[in-house]
């Protein structure tokens, strides 16, 4: 529902909430809601309103539903897989060394 149309804020909404991922192993969501909204609220806000019901509703949507397709790797999975996947530094050390190898 909110994430059926791509438009850029979307798009830097999605690659904000991945970046958490990275610079957080292992998050949960409660974390990563958090995270989100203290660190990227112009993202957040941008593409979601500032309603925070909605809001609530959205990031639920995002780590449940909504396919992250990473540009670096061209692997595609949810948010919440993509955290159980890195779930730790070793783990995000080896995505790292993935998406240089996919950008040589």
């Amino acid at each position: 529902m909110y994430f059926d149309e791509e438009t850029a804020e979307i798009a830097e909404l999605k690659a904000a909430a991945f970046e958490t991922l990275l610079f957080f192993p292992g998050i949960d969501f409660e974390r990563w809601c958090v995270v989100l909204l203290r660190e990227y609220t112009t993202e957040v806000v941008d593409a979601l309103g500032a309603d925070p019901d909605e809001v609530r509703e959205a990031l639920n949507e995002l780590w449940f539903d909504t396919v992250y397709d990473d540009p670096s790797t061209d692997i595609a999975k949810k948010f919440c897989e993509w955290s159980a996947l890195l779930k730790d530094q070793r783990m995000v050390d080896y995505y790292h060394r993935l998406a240089e190898e996919n950008n040589r």
